[in-house]
């Protein structure tokens, strides 16, 4: 499975967009609805997904233990003897590997899901003072300007003095 997200483009395309932009709030208040509705569905497919390996994970674990039960046969074979050549077989350590994986994935895909729906109300309320003229759109721009305007005196090179 390897350490990468399986829509690790998807995922940082969607992240992108939990940041409020005021000068494109029409925008962004009629994507929100699509944008909470795609991170659900990747949320439910990674659960799925986890699901699936954990039930796959458990499996392995039986067929494992059929196995070495077999290759242990004797009177001092115990079953925590058992438990540990299972739980130390390539394979299994391989199987809790891709289960942790896909926890990671689930928990981002969660936290990004309730990133847009905490924007949904954050964007509430930057409307709503918008309205009430707490926010204004000339505030905006000013805030975007200063964002890319470069401090002057890194423009202009500076005169060395002279001695």
């Amino acid at each position: 499975m390897g350490n990468r997200m399986a829509h690790e483009a998807d995922y940082n395309r969607l992240k992108k967009t939990v940041r409020i932009d005021p000068l494109l709030i029409d925008e962004q208040l009629s994507d929100l609805p699509m944008l909470c509705q795609e991170a659900g569905e990747f949320m439910a497919e990674a659960s799925a997904d986890l699901d699936h390996a954990e039930q796959k994970y458990k499996q392995l674990i039986a067929e494992t233990q059929l196995i070495v039960r077999d290759q242990m046969k004797g009177d001092k074979t115990t079953e925590k003897a058992i438990e540990a050549e299972v739980m130390n077989s390539p394979d299994i350590i391989k199987a809790m590997s891709g289960i942790l994986q896909l926890r990671y994935e689930k928990q981002l895909w969660s936290n990004l899901f309730d990133s847009l729906r905490t924007k949904t109300s954050a964007m509430k309320y930057y409307c709503q003072m918008t309205v009430a003229g707490y926010i204004t759109p000339n505030a905006a721009y000013k805030q975007q300007a200063a964002d890319i305007r470069v401090p002057s005196d890194t423009m202009v090179p500076r005169k060395r003095e002279t001695i």
